[in-house]
């Protein structure tokens, strides 16, 4: 029997923008508009000479649709790429359109708190929502007396 602790998996994965299958689906019209005109005009206009004039903004958007924005797991955050242990979190500041996390890393001698962001705009509300929640559970006495959510 194996006695060592199996990790958990995440309690919260942010991933993608809300506006990114709005601005998705604008982009195809937009495309299916240009080639109706373009295919009026000149009648050998393939579609392919019409869509690579988008493709820099479709690879964009579904690229924002698929990245990892931030992962909650039940002792650490991942935020942008950094991995923040919720004892090492000093205090939140929650703004209109930003989650600013101010954490210390453990045996580092610096008097200023470093900071990771979320952006709260591109989240969607029920993720804004768990994502506090989650933080207010998880966090020392100290740190929650400090934060504004």
């Amino acid at each position: 029997m194996n006695t060592l602790s199996q990790p958990n998996g995440p309690q919260l994965t942010i991933r993608g923008s809300r506006f990114a299958m709005p601005a998705f689906g604008a982009t195809i019209l937009i495309i299916l508009g240009c080639y109706v005109f373009l295919a009026a005009s000149n009648p050998f206009m393939s579609f392919g000479t019409v869509l690579m004039t988008f493709f820099t903004p479709l690879i964009a958007l579904i690229s924002m649709n698929l990245t990892t924005r931030a992962v909650f797991y039940d002792d650490r955050c991942k935020v942008a790429r950094i991995e923040i242990f919720y004892e090492n979190i000093v205090f939140i500041k929650r703004g209109r359109f930003l989650l600013t996390i101010h954490y210390n890393r453990p045996n580092e001698a610096r008097a200023k708190p470093r900071r990771a962001s979320l952006s709260f705009w591109e989240m969607r509300r029920h993720e804004q929502d768990k994502c506090l929640e989650i933080l207010r559970q998880s966090l020392t006495e100290k740190a929650v007396l400090n934060s504004t959510f």
